[in-house]
């Protein structure tokens, strides 16, 4: 094995379903999904589900408004590459909130994780 390898985690859980009616998306009261929900979402839809890494709140905000205002799901990602620049410990609870009050669903997902150490600092 690899001295580096890539740990896809995701770091969502559900909080609330969505559920899609005639093709539309219904509101849920909380949209922090899985990736599983959103991928039955895209299902549904017949349609690609964007994957944005967000690296800091502006690029947060960005993705989830132009996703609110598509009414799509979305996935936001936070990279270990991104550690110097933007903490996962700094900037997952800020993804985490702002996935819960999102209008669409969004997941939230680590991207490419190097480390068996960076995995156990993103779940913490």
């Amino acid at each position: 094995m690899s001295e580096y390898f890539t740990i896809f985690l995701i770091l969502c859980y559900t909080l609330n379903i969505f559920v899609v009616a005639k093709g539309r998306l219904e509101r849920s009261l909380k949209m922090l999904v899985t990736l599983s929900e959103v991928l039955q979402l895209a299902e549904a839809k017949k349609c690609a589900v964007g994957s944005f890494n967000t690296p800091n709140l502006e690029s947060i905000m960005a993705v989830i408004e132009a996703a609110e205002e598509l009414n799509v799901p979305v996935i936001i990602m936070h990279a270990e590459v991104h550690e110097p620049m933007m903490p996962i410990s700094v900037i997952g609870p800020i993804m985490i909130e702002r996935a819960k009050v999102a209008k669409v669903p969004v997941c939230v997902h680590l991207d490419h994780g190097e480390t068996l150490a960076y995995l156990d600092k993103a779940l913490n």
